[in-house]
C-alpha cells in the first residue's frame, strides 16, 4: 500500500471514531418527566382475577342502591317524568328533538325517558334499575380508561366511583338520570380519542360522535375539549397545532349546545329567583363550594340534598380567601410541572375544568337554595379518584412487600366504610317524606325541604301539619312564591278560603308566571261557590301551562257546575290525553256522559278508572249506577256491594243497592238497604221515597219478579 493510501485510510479511520461522540443531554426535560406510554387495548381472555374484580363492582353497586331501587318519585321527578306530556306519544318524541324546549335541550335524555315510559310507565323501579346500570357502565369505563393511562390499580378507580357517597344523589334520584346517561358517552369519547392517537380507524370520528351524544344527554359535559387539551399537555409537555385543529369539531358542538342550554334555561327561570351580589359574590360562593366538595370527597359524612347556605353578603375570612388559596395551590403545582406536579395538575385540573363552569356560569334554577349540590360533581369527581389511584400506585412501589398485606387491608376497610355510608344515604331517597325529614334534621333552614314535606303531608291529608311546614318555609324565605302557593292550597283544604286567596295573590305578585297559583286559586273560588271566577283562573293557568292535566280537569269540573256539559267533556278528554292515569278525570267524564245519556261510554270510563284505582268506593258506585241504567241489575249489585265494603257508611250506595235488589225481586233485602241508607242520612229523600213505594207495593200485593 502506498503512503498516500495509508494516510487516507488513517484519516478515514479517525473520522469514523470522531462521529460516535454522544450529544449532550437536554437540560429542559429531566428524567422524572417521562410519562408512561398509553397502553393499547389488546384482546385477551378474561382472567379469573378480572372477573372477580368486575363482580365486586357490580355487587357493591346493587347492594348500595338496593334501598333506592325500591324508592318512589322524588322532588321534581313529576316535572321530568310523571307529568311530562311529551313522554306519552310519538308526536312527543318529535317535539323532544325538534320543538323548542321549555327548559333544557337534552333530547337524548328525554328520549331515554320516553322509551322508559313506554316500557314501564309510572313504575319507578325500571327507571332506578336503568340509572344504576348506566352508573355501573361508567365504573367499568373508568377502570378501562385508567388502565390505558398506565395506572396500576385502575379497577380500584372504578370501584371507588361506585362506592363513594358523593355520587349517590345522581344515581338514587331519577331526575339525575341525565348524569348517569351522559357520563358513559363522555368516557367513550375519551377512549376513542386514545384510539385515534394509536392510528386506529374511525377512532377520531367515534370520539366526536360520542361527545355529541354526551352533550345531547346533558350539557355539563361541555368541558371535554379542554380536558383533551389538558391530556395532550400531560402526555408530551406541550400542545401541538394539529391537536388544536382536531378539537375544532368538539368546540363547535360545545358552543352550539352550550348556548342552547343557557338560552332555554334562562327562559324557564323565575326572573326574581337569581341571587343578588354580582360577580365578586358569586366568585366567593364558587370558591367556597369547591372546598366544600373537596372536604366531602375526603370525608363524606352528613351528605344532604340541600346543604346549609353561606351568606355571600357577609362572607367569612376563609370564604374570601378560597379563590386566592386555590390560585396559590395551582401556581405551586405549576412550578413542579416537569416532575410529579404534572400528574397532579392533570387530575386536579380535570376536577376543576368540569366543575367550575357549572358553578360559575350556569344560571341554575336551584341557585337561591344552595351553592353546592352533590350531583354537580358527578363527572368532575373522576379527576380526584384518578389522583387517589395514582397515589396508591406510587405508594405501592414504596411500601416494602412485607407491609403490602396491611395496605390492602386498609384499602379494603376504607372501601367498605364508603360503601356502608353510601348504602345508608341511598336509603334516604326511598320517598319524599323520608328525604325531607332527614334533610331538616341536619339543615332546619332548608325552606325547600319544608315545602316538600308540606306537600307530602297535604297528600296524606295531614293538613294542619302541612300548613305549619309551609309557614316555616316562609319564615325562612318570605319571597318564595311556591311556598305561598302551597300554603294557599293547604288553607283551601282546611276550608280557610279567604286566607288562601291572600296567599295566591302574594304568590302571583312574586311570580306572575306561576300557573299552579292560578289553578289553586280557582279551587278556592270553586269551594266558595264562585264558579265563573274559578273558570277564569283555570283559563289563566292553561295560558301559562297548556299541558297541565290538572288545570284541564279542574276547568272541566267548573264547566259541569256551570251547566256546560259538552264543554266539560272536552276538558276531561284533554286532561286524559296529557295524563291517562288521572282517575278522577275518567270518573267525572263518565258522570258527564251519563248526564247526556251516553251510558255505554260512561261505563267504559268508570271501568278504566277502576283499573287505575281498584279501591275507590266512588268509582264502584258510579259504575254500579251506570249499570243500573242499562238494566244490568246483577252487575250493579256487585259494584254497590264493592263500594260498601270500602265504605260501609256510603248512604247513596245503600240506596241504589236497594233499587237494584228490588228490580230482581229481592224486596225484603231492598227494604233493609233503604232503611240502612236512612240511618246514615235521615235526609236522604230518594231512599225515603223508594222505601215508601216498596212498602206500599207490599201492602198492595206480592212483588212481581
Amino acid at each position: 500500500m502506498s503512503l498516500k493510501t495509508k494516510l487516507m485510510a488513517k484519516r478515514s479511520k479517525n473520522k469514523r471514531v470522531s462521529s460516535i461522540a454522544l450529544p449532550p443531554e437536554p437540560a429542559s426535560l429531566p428524567q422524572t418527566v417521562e410519562i408512561r406510554k398509553i397502553l393499547p387495548v389488546k384482546p385477551a381472555p378474561i382472567s379469573w382475577k378480572v372477573l372477580v374484580q368486575a363482580l365486586l363492582i357490580v355487587a357493591a353497586g346493587f347492594w348500595i342502591y338496593w334501598p333506592a331501587l325500591q324508592g318512589d318519585w322524588l322532588w321534581d321527578d313529576d316535572l321530568l317524568v310523571t307529568d311530562n306530556s311529551r313522554l306519552r306519544s310519538f308526536l312527543g318524541l318529535w317535539d323532544i328533538w325538534f320543538a323548542a324546549p321549555t327548559t333544557y335541550y337534552w333530547p337524548l335524555t328525554w328520549t331515554l325517558l320516553w322509551t322508559e315510559w313506554h316500557l314501564w310507565g309510572n313504575v319507578p323501579l325500571g327507571y332506578h334499575v336503568c340509572s344504576l346500570v348506566l352508573h355501573l357502565s361508567s365504573a367499568f369505563l373508568i377502570w378501562r380508561l385508567f388502565h390505558r393511562l398506565g395506572l396500576r390499580f385502575g379497577w380500584l378507580g372504578g370501584l371507588l366511583f361506585v362506592v363513594h357517597p358523593l355520587v349517590v344523589e345522581s344515581v338514587a334520584w331519577i331526575s339525575e338520570i341525565k348524569n348517569t346517561l351522559s357520563l358513559p358517552f363522555f368516557l367513550l369519547s375519551c377512549g376513542a380519542w386514545l384510539n385515534a392517537e394509536e392510528k386506529k380507524p374511525s377512532g377520531y370520528l367515534r370520539s366526536v360522535l360520542y361527545y355529541l351524544a354526551a352533550m345531547l344527554a346533558k350539557s355539563s359535559t361541555i368541558m371535554l375539549p379542554a380536558v383533551l387539551l389538558l391530556y395532550c399537555w400531560w402526555k408530551r409537555g406541550r400542545v401541538t397545532r394539529q391537536e388544536i385543529t382536531r378539537l375544532i369539531p368538539y368546540g363547535a358542538i360545545a358552543l352550539m349546545l352550550g348556548l342552547a342550554t343557557v338560552c332555554f334555561q334562562d327562559t324557564g327561570n323565575d326572573p326574581n329567583a337569581l341571587e343578588p351580589g354580582g360577580f365578586v359574590a358569586r366568585s366567593i360562593g364558587v370558591g367556597t363550594a369547591l372546598f366544600v366538595y373537596l372536604g366531602k370527597f375526603v370525608l363524606p359524612v352528613d351528605l344532604l340534598p340541600i346543604y346549609p347556605r353561606w351568606a355571600l353578603d357577609s362572607p367569612s375570612l376563609f370564604e374570601v380567601l378560597t379563590l386566592p388559596l386555590l390560585a396559590g395551590v395551582l401556581f405551586g403545582l405549576w412550578t413542579q410541572r416537569k416532575g410529579w406536579g404534572r400528574h397532579v395538575v392533570f387530575g386536579f385540573g380535570f376536577f376543576l375544568l368540569n366543575l367550575l363552569p357549572v358553578l360559575l356560569f350556569m344560571m341554575m334554577k336551584y341557585e337561591t337554595m344552595i351553592w353546592s349540590m352533590d350531583h354537580l360533581v358527578y363527572v368532575s369527581i373522576i379527576g380526584l379518584i384518578g389522583l387517589v389511584v395514582a397515589g396508591m400506585g406510587k405508594l405501592g412501589d414504596m411500601v416494602p412487600s412485607s407491609l403490602r398485606l396491611y395496605g390492602m387491608g386498609a384499602v379494603a376497610m376504607v372501601m367498605a366504610w364508603l360503601a356502608w355510608q353510601s348504602h345508608g344515604y341511598a336509603g334516604r331517597f326511598i320517598d319524599q317524606e323520608t328525604l325531607w325529614t332527614y334533610t331538616l334534621q341536619l339543615n332546619s333552614e332548608a325552606w325547600v325541604a319544608h315545602n316538600g314535606l308540606g306537600n307530602v303531608l297535604v297528600q296524606k291529608k295531614r293538613v294542619p301539619e302541612a300548613i305549619e311546614q309551609f309557614e316555616w318555609a316562609l319564615k325562612i324565605k318570605p319571597d318564595d312564591a311556591e311556598a305561598h302557593n302551597n300554603l294557599g292550597n293547604a288553607l283551601v283544604q282546611a276550608g280557610r278560603t279567604s286566607e288562601a286567596t291572600e296567599q295566591f295573590e302574594q304568590a302571583l305578585k312574586l311570580n306572575p308566571k306561576l300557573a299552579g297559583a292560578h289553578g289553586n286559586w280557582g279551587n278556592a273560588l270553586m269551594q266558595a261557590g264562585r264558579v265563573r271566577e274559578a273558570m277564569e283562573q283555570y283559563e289563566q293557568a292553561l295560558k301559562l301551562e297548556p299541558d297541565s292535566a290538572d288545570a284541564h280537569y279542574n276547568l272541566g269540573n267548573a264547566l259541569v257546575q256551570a251547566g256546560h256539559i259538552p264543554e266539560s267533556m272536552e276538558q276531561y278528554e284533554q286532561a286524559l290525553a296529557i295524563n291517562p292515569d288521572l282517575v278522577d278525570a275518567h270518573s267525572n267524564w263518565g258522570n258527564a256522559l251519563l248526564q247526556t245519556g251516553r251510558v255505554p261510554e260512561a261505563i267504559d270510563q268508570f271501568e278504566l278508572a277502576l283499573k287505575l284505582r281498584p279501591g275507590s268506593a266512588d268509582v264502584h258506585y258510579n259504575l254500579g249506577f251506570a249499570l243500573l241504567q242499562t238494566g244490568r241489575s246483577a252487575e250493579a249489585i256487585d259494584q254497590f256491594e264493592q263500594a260498601l265494603k270500602i265504605n260501609p257508611n256510603y248512604a247513596e250506595a245503600h240506596g241504589n243497592l236497594g233499587v237494584a235488589l228490588f228490580q230482581i225481586g229481592h224486596t225484603p233485602e231492598a227494604v233493609e238497604q233503604f232503611e240502612q241508607a236512612l240511618k246514615i242520612n235521615p235526609d236522604y229523600a230518594d231512599a225515603r221515597n223508594n222505601l215508601a213505594k216498596v212498602q206500599a207495593l207490599e201492602k198492595a200485593g206480592p212483588a212481581k219478579k
